[in-house]
């Protein structure tokens, strides 16, 4: 086998994570080829190579904190897209990126972090406080709040019941495809809470909640400022194509 460094990218290629849940990473591949068809229009699709992780295996270990172990196996994944040619990779949950800087380090081809892409959207457009909405993990953890942090934005989050009440919604509905509108009506809430603290914009920073929200606007979507972001990547990489 070639060394890392020494195998070969392929322009364009997008390395997906996936897994966490399949309901996520189904979303992710939609919205990567529907973004993709619509930039070049005929029959155009993003290119890209998939690994797919078994959420039961990932929420087990997270019960028994075991995180190097959650690293161990994305880190592994996204070396299996950078072998098959990738020329980027990204985790295809918000919570995922909890172990992003050990798959960086991992991994010779860059990581396209949401945290990242949402620090850039937030100073572009002059949102100076923004409402997080995730798992208590993506709230309570410093791997997407440090990045607005450090772009000079501040990060609200829900207070420890409603981070409760996220969770429940997550993992007992939306991971296993139930979308209610009693769930709707008691994230809107939070939202209001949110907005009542100061928050300029909310954003839905987990992959199952655009779920609930499907065509909203008055949501930052980081699915689809991901999303964007790959494209916008992938596109720019293939000289000569014309992406207008």
């Amino acid at each position: 086998m070639q060394p890392r460094e020494a195998q070969r990218r392929d322009p364009g290629l997008i390395g997906l994570v996936g897994g966490m849940s399949w309901q996520s990473t189904a979303l992710y591949y939609a919205r990567l080829n529907r973004l993709v068809q619509r930039r070049l229009g005929g029959h155009h699709n993003a290119r890209s190579v998939l690994v797919t992780l078994d959420f039961e295996d990932l929420t087990s270990r997270a019960g028994r904190n075991d995180w190097q172990g959650i690293a161990a196996a994305i880190s592994a994944a996204a070396m299996t897209t950078e072998r098959a040619g990738a020329a980027f990779v990204m985790i295809t949950a918000m919570t995922g990126h909890a172990v992003a800087g050990d798959v960086a380090n991992a991994i010779s081809v860059p990581l396209l972090h949401a945290g990242d892409v949402l620090a850039e959207h937030a100073v572009r457009n002059g949102i100076g406080r923004l409402g997080l909405l995730g798992t208590s993990t993506t709230l309570t953890g410093s791997f997407l709040t440090s990045k607005l942090v450090a772009g000079g934005v501040e990060p609200i989050v829900p207070d420890a019941d409603q981070r409760d009440g996220i969770d429940r919604i997550i993992f007992e509905e939306l991971t296993h495809g139930t979308v209610t509108d009693a769930a709707r009506q008691e994230v809107l809430a939070i939202t209001g809470s949110l907005r009542d603290r100061g928050a300029g914009a909310i954003v839905l920073a987990c992959t199952e909640l655009p779920m609930l929200f499907a065509g909203r606007a008055d949501f930052i979507d980081l699915v689809d400022l991901h999303v964007e972001a790959a494209v916008d990547r992938a596109l720019t990489s293939l000289p000569g194509l014309d992406t207008a």
